[in-house]
């Protein structure tokens, strides 16, 4: 059967159609043949990083002993000890002794934490974490001076 072109635009329609099918063969190709090299690809990638994946250190959450949120929690006991320090000097002002022998109190709690099942472990650092936070708090009001309302939330 015939095709009777009557009007150029029907002509430049059929011309895109045919381009866009060409597009579309070529980028079909282009993938097939990237595809055909992946496995060459990634096999000359891994000789080349192997060496490096070897000698990396496995990923902390992959190990079962690891303990996360120790790390944070003992931070938060080394910032607190150096706000001690700040506060009060080296010296032995009024309740340093006992902020200390409280920061020792959570360190040894931290020590007991990081070795009990996951499940306990979890429940005790949360409590960890809140008594270090009663513990900032009552640092921070403590060198402010009294002012109307007095609280830090």
């Amino acid at each position: 059967m015939a095709v009777n072109l009557t009007s150029k635009a029907q002509l430049d329609l059929i011309v895109k159609g045919f381009k866009k099918v060409l597009e579309q063969e070529a980028v079909q190709n282009f993938l097939r043949r990237m595809l055909e090299k992946a496995p060459a690809l990634v096999l000359a990638w891994l000789a080349t990083h192997l060496k490096d994946l070897k000698d990396r250190p496995a990923q902390t959450w992959a190990r079962p002993n690891y303990h996360f949120g120790q790390k944070k929690l003992r931070r938060r006991v080394n910032k607190l000890s150096a706000s001690i320090s700040t506060v009060y000097g080296d010296g032995d002002g009024p309740g340093r002794a006992d902020l200390v022998a409280a920061v020792g109190q959570i360190e040894t709690a931290l020590s007991v934490a990081q070795r009990l099942p996951l499940a306990k472990r979890v429940r005790a650092n949360f409590r960890i974490d809140s008594a270090l936070d009663e513990m900032e708090r009552a640092l921070f009001e403590s060198t402010l001076p009294n002012l109307a309302g007095g609280h830090y939330e």
